[in-house]
């Protein structure tokens, strides 16, 4: 029996003696880190950034079907007064089959290349409300440039959700963390200085108020997803009363919303759909705004 506690002893001296020593060769600190995400339909973004300066940028998603795929970028980065800027270095991409019986189609780890694989990899920290968002200057290819909208980035969107609080807008793929220990009555100002000088014109500093003036014309479209009319409409108010091109807009009921298409200095123009054509005449002097309080 004392052989056997003679034993133990031993043994526990011995483990907290190489604990020790691991302990000074290797001091454990602590790593924090921030995370920033979005997520989509069946898929996810998010951007972790450590107080180490390292980075995983983490894309993944799924199938209606089963299977799915995880993209992650592994590198370093580096904060210059509110702006983040990415050092990509590896990619390590896995590929899950639709099908248990399927093979699976794709595992690689790679070294990053820009070429064959980009990524934004300069963002701007902007605060709003309690929470932080990460956004980039770069032109977004999922968003493509029709006649209804000016060509697409996080700026352009970001202020679409600023100028009508809109919940349309509010999950449009933006990397955000949400900072949950503050509260919105303590910074209730948008500070329009951390916007690039470049982009602040579409961040409106009150909401804008417009009616329709008169119909330009109706065009009556028949296909097989729906018969109508497109109804070109005239705005009573323009670039002088800072209406661009893509300014979103909406009456009180939100049953009508719409996009600018076209400006001039004091009217601008868009075309909605309508399904029948004496409603046409039934929209002038709608009153349309960014954002209803």
């Amino acid at each position: 029996m004392k052989i056997r506690i003679v034993f133990i002893s031993i043994l526990m001296i011995s483990c907290n003696g190489r604990n020790n020593s691991v302990a000074k060769k290797n001091p454990h600190v602590k790593i924090d880190t921030l995370i920033f995400s979005s997520s989509g339909f069946n898929s996810g973004h998010k951007l972790k950034l450590a107080t180490d300066n390292k980075f995983i940028d983490e894309n993944f998603w799924a199938s209606c079907l089963g299977g799915g795929g995880r993209q992650k970028i592994y590198g370093t980065y580096i904060s210059d007064n509110g702006k983040i800027i990415l050092n990509p270095k590896t990619v390590h991409y896995i590929e899950t089959p639709m099908f248990e019986s399927d093979t699976l189609s794709k595992i690689s780890i790679s070294e990053y290349n820009p070429d064959s694989l980009e990524i934004k990899t300069e963002y701007y920290l902007v605060e709003w409300r309690r929470n932080k968002y990460l956004l980039s200057e770069s032109m977004d290819p999922n968003y493509e440039m029709d006649s209804l909208y000016i060509a697409q980035n996080d700026f352009i969107r970001f202020a679409q959700y600023y100028n009508s609080e809109s919940r349309r807008f509010k999950f449009d793929d933006f990397l955000y963390f949400d900072n949950e220990h503050t509260c919105d009555s303590l910074n209730p100002d948008f500070d329009y200085e951390q916007i690039p000088i470049k982009w602040r014109k579409y961040f409106l500093k009150k909401p804008i108020v417009t009616t329709i003036k008169r119909v330009v014309k109706t065009e009556v479209i028949k296909d097989e997803y729906a018969d109508g009319y497109y109804c070109q409409i005239e705005l009573n108010k323009g670039t002088v009363d800072s209406i661009y091109n893509g300014l979103y807009f909406k009456n009180r009921t939100s049953r009508l919303t719409l996009f600018i298409d076209s400006t001039t200095e004091k009217k601008s123009y868009t075309t909605i759909f309508i399904s029948e054509k004496s409603e046409a005449n039934e929209l002038i002097g709608t009153e349309l705004r960014t954002r209803w309080e």
